[in-house]
C-alpha cells in the first residue's frame, strides 16, 4: 500500500480505529536494496502488527548522500520496498530528517538500523518519538553490505567483499575487501589467510595489516 505524505494522519487514524494493531515504523533512502535492508525490514515487521516504511524523496537523498544520488527515483525505490512481503505500507517523505514524518504517523515502535546508537540518534527525532510515547529499537543490520560499496564496486569493476581477485601490484591471489564505506579496496593474499577464509572476521585494522596492497 502506498500512502501519500499529506494523507498520513488520516491513514494513521484508520489503522488505530481498525483495532489494537501495533504500528512499527522505520525509514531510509533504500536506494539500491541489499541484504542489510531486507534483514532490517523483516526484523522490524516481527516487532508489531503493521510495518510502515518511510522513503526519503530524491532531494533529501541528495542532501544526505551527495549530488550523484539517488541512483533510483523515489517512486521506484518506494515501489520496490512496497513489493516486499514484510512491508505493509510505504510513504515517500520530503525532508532529510524524519521528525515531521514521525509526528504525522505517531508509531508505537520506531526502528533504526544497528549502525545508529543513542549518541548518533537525531535529537529532534528522539524528542518527537518520546512525545508520542513510541518505543525505540535498534536492530543490528548484516555487516558489510552497503549501497555506497555496491556503487564503488560497479564503477571500479571490482568484485564484492570476500571474493577472490588478483592483486594489481604483486599479482598474488587475494581476498578482496572494501573499507571506509567502499572508498578503500584492500587485497589480502590467500596464503596469509589460511584454508578457512570463510571464517575470516578480521577488523579493518587487521585487513590493512595483512594486506599486500590497498587503493
Amino acid at each position: 500500500m502506498m500512502v501519500k505524505y499529506e494523507d498520513l494522519e488520516a491513514w494513521r487514524d484508520r489503522v488505530r480505529d481498525a483495532g489494537n494493531r501495533k504500528l512499527v515504523v522505520t525509514n531510509g533512502c533504500f536506494d539500491l536494496l541489499h541484504v542489510g535492508h531486507i534483514d532490517l525490514l523483516k526484523t522490524a515487521r516481527e516487532l508489531g502488527d503493521f510495518l510502515l516504511v518511510g522513503v526519503n524523496d530524491d532531494q533529501s537523498v541528495r542532501l544526505l548522500k551527495g549530488q550523484n544520488r539517488p541512483i533510483n527515483s523515489a517512486e521506484d525505490r518506494a515501489e520496490i520496498v512496497e513489493s516486499l512481503r514484510c512491508v505493509d505500507a510505504v510513504c515517500i517523505f520530503p525532508t532529510m530528517r524524519a521528525t515531521n514524518f514521525l509526528a504525522r504517523v505517531r508509531p508505537n515502535i520506531y526502528v533504526k538500523g544497528g549502525d545508529y546508537t543513542w549518541a548518533t540518534f537525531d535529537v529532534e527525532e528522539r524528542a518527537m518519538l518520546d512525545s508520542v510515547k513510541a518505543k525505540i529499537r535498534f536492530v543490528n543490520m548484516t555487516k558489510g553490505p552497503s549501497t555506497s560499496k555496491t556503487i564503488a564496486r560497479i564503477v571500479s569493476g571490482c568484485p564484492a567483499d570476500g571474493t577472490e581477485g588478483e592483486c594489481p601490484s604483486c599479482h598474488a591471489r587475494c581476498l578482496v575487501n572494501w573499507l571506509d564505506g567502499g572508498n578503500v579496496r584492500v587485497y589480502v593474499p590467500l596464503e596469509r589467510i589460511g584454508p578457512s577464509k570463510a571464517d575470516l572476521s578480521w577488523s579493518d585494522k587487521d585487513l590493512v595489516r595483512h594486506a599486500c596492497h590497498y587503493v
